[in-house]
C-alpha cells in the first residue's frame, strides 16, 4: 500500500497531465478555482504526462496507474530477459532477468509517480526491438525500435541522442560476415532515424497544438532564439578551462550529500583555487562514483519513501533482497565494466562469437548512459534505468568467467 505517491516534483506530471486532459494545453499551473484554463505552458518533456492522463477524471487520479506501472516493471524483467537470452545461454539470461526483478530500486520506481518507470520500460522495449530487428535484419522492426527509443527521449531528454549512439550496432551483421555491406547500415539507419524523425515532427506539433492563447511560454519564442541564447549561458557559467562552472561554487550541482557523508558534495561547494587537485578529482572521478552509489540512487535509498520503508524493513523478503542486492552493488557495477573490456577485446581478436554480437545493443547504451549522465551530473536516480543494461553485460562477465575457469580445469585434470 502506498500512502501517498505523489511526491516532490511529481505533482508537476499531474497538473501537466490535468490540463492536457481537461484543456488541450499543456501547463504545469495548478488548476484554478474558476475552471479556467492555464495561460502559461512549459517545455517539460511531455511523455509521462501524456501516459497520466490517460488515467485522469475530474475527481481524483486513478490508482490504476501504479497497477500499470507495477506491470510495466514485470514486462522490464521479461524484457532484460530476453535480450540477454539473444547473447547468452538460458542459465545467464535468466540471471539478467533475476537481478532486475531482484533491484529494489527498480521496484520501488514502479510505486510512485515517477518518470523512470515509464522511461524504463518504453527504453528497454526499443533496445529489444533494435537487437531482435538487427538479427533478423527486418527493417520495420528496426523503425519500430527508433519509435520506442524516440519515445522514450519525450519522456526524459537524456536520451535525445541515444538513436543515433546506436548507429554502430549496424556496422555488424547477425550472420556470417563481421562487416555488413554499406547498403545494410544506410538502409536500417534510414529506418531508425525514420522513426525518430516522426516521434520528433509528432512532439513539435504537440507544441504547436497545446500552446496556451496566452503566449506566455518560452515556446512562445523562435526556436532558434532559445537555442542561441541557452548557449551562450552555458558558454558564460563555464568560462574558461581552469574556471569552475559558477553553479558548482554555489552547491548547486544536484548532487545532494546523504546519510552524513558530506564529502561527496564538499568538493563541488569547494572553491577551485583553494584546491584545485581535489575539484579535479571530482569531475574526473568523484561525479561517476556518487551517480552509481548505492544510498544515493534515490537521494537515500529506497527508504525514503515511508511506505517503502515500512515494507522493506518489516517484510523479510523484501529485507533479504535489500542487503543481498545491497552487497553484490558494486560487484554487479564492476562485472558489467569488465563486459565492456573484454567485449572490445574479443572483437579485435576476432573471437566474438556470431550470437554474442547482440551484446552491442545493451552494451552501446550502457556507455551512452555512463557518458552523459557523467556529463550533465544528473540526480543519481536518473541511472536506474540503466541497471537492467548492466545486469546484462555482469551476466555476461559471469558466463565468460566460468567458462575460461572451467576451460582451465579440463585442461589440468582430463
Amino acid at each position: 500500500m502506498i500512502d501517498h505517491p505523489i511526491r516532490a516534483d511529481a505533482a508537476k506530471y499531474v497538473k501537466a497531465a490535468y490540463n492536457l486532459r481537461f484543456f488541450g494545453i499543456y501547463s504545469l499551473e495548478a488548476p484554478r478555482r474558476d475552471g479556467r484554463p492555464p495561460d502559461s505552458g512549459t517545455d517539460l518533456s511531455p511523455g509521462y504526462p501524456l501516459f497520466l492522463s490517460l488515467f485522469l477524471d475530474k475527481k481524483a487520479l486513478s490508482t490504476n496507474v501504479l497497477l500499470v506501472q507495477a506491470i510495466m516493471g514485470a514486462l522490464v524483467c521479461v524484457f532484460t530477459f530476453a535480450l540477454g537470452r539473444m547473447a547468452l545461454p538460458y542459465p545467464w539470461a535468466l540471471t539478467a532477468g533475476i537481478l532486475t526483478a531482484l533491484s529494489p530500486h527498480l521496484i520501488a520506481m514502479d510505486h510512485y509517480l515517477l518518470t523512470e518507470s515509464l522511461f524504463t520500460f518504453v527504453m528497454i522495449a526499443g533496445l529489444l526491438l533494435l537487437a531482435v530487428g538487427w538479427k533478423r535484419d527486418s527493417s520495420f522492426l528496426v523503425l519500430a525500435a527508433g519509435l520506442g527509443l524516440a519515445l522514450s527521449s519525450q519522456i526524459r531528454a537524456v536520451n535525445i541522442l541515444l538513436v543515433f549512439w546506436m548507429a554502430p550496432v549496424f556496422l555488424w551483421r547477425a550472420g556470417e560476415r563481421l562487416f555488413a555491406p554499406r547498403s545494410v547500415w544506410i538502409r536500417h539507419m534510414a529506418f531508425l532515424v525514420a522513426g525518430f524523425a516522426i516521434v520528433t515532427a509528432s512532439y513539435r506539433l504537440f507544441v504547436i497544438e497545446t500552446r496556451p492563447s496566452g503566449m506566455q511560454h518560452i515556446e512562445a519564442k523562435k526556436q532558434s532564439d532559445f537555442g542561441y541564447v541557452d548557449v551562450i549561458k552555458v558558454i558564460k557559467n563555464l568560462g574558461g578551462a581552469l574556471v569552475p562552472p559558477a553553479f558548482y561554487e554555489k552547491g548547486e550541482s544536484h548532487i545532494m550529500a546523504d546519510q552524513g557523508r558530506i564529502s561527496y558534495k564538499l568538493p563541488s561547494e569547494t572553491s577551485f583555487w583553494q584546491n584545485p587537485m581535489l575539484y579535479v578529482k571530482w569531475n574526473l572521478w568523484g561525479r561517476l562514483v556518487l551517480l552509481w552509489d548505492w544510498d544515493n540512487a534515490y537521494n537515500g535509498d529506497v527508504y525514503i519513501y515511508p511506505m517503502i520503508r515500512k515494507g522493506f524493513e518489516e517484510n523479510l523478503i523484501l529485507k533479504s533482497v535489500h542487503r543481498i542486492m545491497h552487497v553484490l552493488h558494486w560487484l554487479l557495477y564492476i562485472l558489467s565494466l569488465a563486459a565492456l573490456v573484454v567485449l572490445f577485446l574479443k572483437w579485435r581478436r576476432k573471437t566474438l562469437a556470431t550470437e554474442q554480437r547482440v551484446l552491442l545493443v545493451p552494451a552501446l547504451a550502457f556507455i551512452y548512459f555512463l557518458g552523459v549522465l557523467w556529463l550533465l551530473t544528473w540526480l543519481p536516480r536518473y541511472s536506474i534505468p540503466a541497471r537492467p543494461l548492466s545486469y546484462i553485460l555482469a551476466s555476461a562477465s559471469l558466463y565468460w568467467l566460468f567458462g575460461f575457469a572451467g576451460k582451465r580445469w579440463i585442461s589440468k585434470n582430463i
